[in-house]
C-alpha cells in the first residue's frame, strides 16, 4: 500500500504482544494482495479486467470493501467513487496516461446515477453495468486493512493499542491506563507544525491532501480538486475516516455540515489554502458533527 504501517500495544507481555502485532501485520499483507488493483492477481484486478455483464467472483474481503463503498457512493452522492481509476491516473502518471480534459468555469451537477458495479450477495460476484471505469480502492483500501488488523489484535484479546498508516489513517483502540485517549497530532502538511491534538478512544481519524500531488479528483469536474489543502475526517471506523478524509476534500462546507450532522461520530477539520476551518464553534462545541 504504499506506506509505512505501525502498531503500538500497551500490554505487559512483550512476547505475546509482538505475536499478537505479526498476525496482524500478516492480515495486512493478505488484504494487500487481494485488494490492490496493481497486482495482477488480485480480486481487484480481475475485476478491472472484466468487461460489462461479465459476472467475477471475489472474495469475502473485497466484496466487503466494495459493498461499503457502494453504500458511500449514495451517501456522499456519488462523491466518494473508487470507480474513477481512469480519471485518476491522467494526474498520477501524466507520462503515460492521456492528457485529462479541461475543468469547465463552474462545477456541473451530477446526473443521478447507480453504482457502476452491480454487487451479487448470494454469489459475492459482481459486474460491470457499463464500460469506462476502473477500480481504485486507494481511498478506502488502506483504512479497511487497518480496521482488519484491529480486529486480530481484538482476537487476540489485545484491548488497548493504536495503529496507523503512513500516519495518514489511525485507528484507536481503548487508550493506556490513566489517558483520556491516544494523543494524536494533525499536522500542517507543509511544515509539520501541529495544528491541534486531539485524543482517539475506540475511534479513527483519516487525513488527506495535496501535499503528493493531485491525486483527489472531483466527480463533478473530472478534474484534481482546488480550494482545499486538507481535510481531516473523525469516524468510528478507519475505513470510513480514510473515504470521507478524501470526500471532504471535494465537498463545500454545507455540505460538510450536513453530512456530520446526519451522521453521529463523524466530525470534520478543514485546512483551507489561507486559513484553518474546525468544525467547531469558540466554546469548543462541535458543530458540524456531534459524537453518539
Amino acid at each position: 500500500m504504499a506506506t509505512i504501517f505501525e502498531i503500538w500495544i500497551h500490554d505487559p507481555g512483550t512476547d505475546y504482544a509482538r505475536q499478537a502485532a505479526r498476525e496482524a501485520f500478516e492480515e495486512l499483507v493478505r488484504l494487500e494482495s487481494e485488494l490492490s488493483r496493481y497486482i495482477e492477481t488480485s480480486d481487484i484486478s480481475r475485476v478491472n479486467q472484466a468487461f460489462p455483464g461479465q459476472a467475477v467472483r471475489i472474495g469475502l474481503e473485497a466484496f466487503e470493501c466494495l459493498k461499503e463503498c457502494a453504500r458511500l457512493y449514495a451517501d456522499t452522492h456519488q462523491l466518494f467513487d473508487i470507480t474513477l481509476g481512469n480519471r485518476i491516473d491522467p494526474w498520477k502518471h501524466p507520462r503515460r496516461s492521456v492528457a485529462p480534459f479541461s475543468a469547465p468555469a463552474q462545477p456541473v451537477p451530477i446526473p443521478h446515477r447507480p453504482f457502476p458495479l452491480a454487487l451479487n450477495e448470494a454469489g459475492h460476484t459482481v459486474c460491470w453495468n457499463e464500460e469506462g471505469h476502473i477500480l481504485d480502492l486507494g481511498g478506502f483500501g488502506k483504512g479497511y486493512a487497518i480496521g482488519r488488523m484491529a480486529e486480530k489484535l481484538r482476537e487476540w484479546e489485545i484491548d488497548s493499542a493504536l495503529i496507523h498508516g503512513g500516519f495518514s489513517t489511525v485507528q484507536a483502540l481503548n487508550p493506556p491506563p490513566g489517558l483520556a485517549g491516544w494523543p494524536v497530532a494533525l499536522r500542517d502538511p507543509r511544515t509539520g507544525s501541529v495544528l491541534r491534538m486531539i485524543q482517539l478512544n475506540n475511534q479513527s481519524i483519516s487525513g488527506s491532501g495535496l501535499r503528493q500531488g493531485p491525486h483527489i479528483i472531483d466527480p463533478r469536474t473530472g478534474n484534481p480538486v482546488t480550494g482545499n489543502r486538507a481535510a481531516w475526517a473523525m469516524a468510528p471506523r478507519a475505513a470510513v475516516a480514510d473515504a470521507l478524509s478524501t470526500t471532504f476534500m471535494i465537498m463545500t462546507k454545507d455540505e460538510i455540515r450536513r453530512f456530520c450532522q446526519s451522521h453521529p461520530g463523524t466530525e470534520a477539520w478543514i485546512m483551507e489554502e489561507e486559513n484553518i476551518w474546525c468544525a467547531e464553534d469558540e466554546s469548543g462545541n462541535a458543530i458540524y458533527g456531534r459524537s453518539q
